[in-house]
């Protein structure tokens, strides 16, 4: 129950979005959901890309990027679900027809399971 009482206007927010996508398909009314996804995925991405170059720099240059890997993962942690709240939103997305971004971010969802420990040592 208490988990209802902190999101209960998000979720009525998301249902409502829902409802008028689904009745009205051309009036795009979940682009701002779909709008933060892909803004979380391409955060995502540029974390895992920059963690990947930092493996070949010494010194201040590697410092450097991972100023830049904390910078992104706090922009990441503006949106504050877990993983499985971040599924169902994108199921939600899937059904109403916005599939390549249901599939994108049940991607991101994924490879941020798989390096939960990387990037938890990131964040510390």
């Amino acid at each position: 129950m208490k988990w209802l009482k902190s999101y209960w206007l998000p979720l009525s927010v998301l249902a409502l979005l829902l409802m008028v996508d689904v009745i009205f398909p051309a009036s795009h009314a979940l682009f701002p959901l779909a709008l933060i996804m892909w803004f979380e995925f391409i955060a995502f991405s540029l974390v895992c890309f920059t963690g990947l170059y930092s493996c070949t720099l010494t010194g201040n240059d590697r410092l450097r990027v991972r100023y830049l890997q904390g910078r992104a993962l706090r922009m990441m942690d503006v949106v504050p679900f877990t993983w499985y709240q971040r599924l169902v939103v994108a199921f939600v997305m899937l059904l109403a027809g916005w599939k390549l971004t249901g599939l994108v971010y049940v991607f991101t969802v994924a490879i941020g399971l798989v390096i939960k420990d990387e990037l938890k040592a990131l964040r510390e």
